[in-house]
């Protein structure tokens, strides 16, 4: 056989194969958008349930008791499975981005693959917690309310924790790799989840403010710090001592319940909704 005749078949078996996968990529992708068009109406329901949340008022005038934030923890447990695996899924993009021996359409279809079931998953476990949400009675407001104020203004994480890449709107976004790219995505990421914090705080305080709590002075000096600083998140210097006295008493149980590389999910989900 020539040499060139087997390079012609060499290249056409080649060109073969990479159409092959690419239909079979095509149809795989078809099929998880399929999948998870049946888990985009969760908001519209906590919504219809709870209201809008520009109109919530956190409980007890914003002050929260052991009790509000045991039921927090507890609602968390029951969907601690479901973190784990959308974690998992989370640090296998992470390492198939990361690796350097596989390349091509194998590293390609696999960033692609896991990425597809990774959104699948967290349709999915949206639809479920807020289905969760509506039959404990459970505002989603109430949840972030404590998540915020807990993870991020009391245990002092930052907003920005999660995989490197960018996970935003059902896209995975994947930079240069180099450093300055890294430290670059995580500066837009904090700055963008701090915005739509202060946004959700600002609702929340003046919801308080208008409630005419003990403490409202200190509600109206922290909405004014929030206006006037639209990347500041909540009582980022000092907490309420009411508030501060609660989460000491639940140290150890909010640090061990904490998920940094989950908190993009959880931050993506508030975010969608600005």
């Amino acid at each position: 056989m020539s040499t060139k005749k087997g390079c012609l078949l060499g290249c056409g078996v080649t060109a073969l194969v990479v159409v092959t996968a690419i239909i079979i990529l095509f149809f795989y992708v078809r099929q998880q958008f399929i999948e998870i068009e049946e888990y985009t109406h969760s908001s519209d329901d906590l919504i219809e349930v709870f209201g809008t949340r520009d109109n919530f008022t956190p409980l007890n005038n914003g002050n929260l008791t052991v009790k509000n934030v045991k039921t927090y923890l507890a609602f968390r447990d029951s969907l601690e499975n479901d973190r784990i695996e959308i974690m998992l899924k989370l640090e296998t993009i992470d390492k198939l981005i990361r690796t350097e021996e596989e390349q091509g359409f194998s590293k390609a279809f696999g960033v692609v693959k896991t990425g597809f079931t990774l959104f699948q998953d967290i349709f999915k476990y949206v639809d479920k917690r807020s289905k969760l949400f509506i039959s404990n009675n459970y505002s989603p407001y109430q949840y972030y309310y404590i998540y915020c104020l807990a993870n991020f203004s009391y245990l002092k994480h930052k907003t920005s924790d999660g995989p490197l890449f960018k996970v935003e709107e059902g896209n995975i976004e994947v930079g240069s790799g180099e450093q300055t790219s890294t430290e670059q995505n995580l500066i837009e990421r904090e700055l963008m989840y701090n915005r739509s914090i202060n946004i959700l705080f600002r609702n929340y305080l003046k919801n308080l403010v208008n409630n005419e709590p003990p403490n409202k002075k200190v509600y109206e000096e922290e909405l004014k710090h929030l206006q006037d600083n639209g990347v500041s998140i909540p009582f980022q210097k000092d907490l309420p001592d009411n508030l501060k006295m609660v989460f000491d008493s639940l140290k150890t149980e909010l640090t061990a319940d904490y998920d940094s590389l989950f908190n993009v999910v959880e931050l993506q989900v508030l975010f969608d909704e600005d």
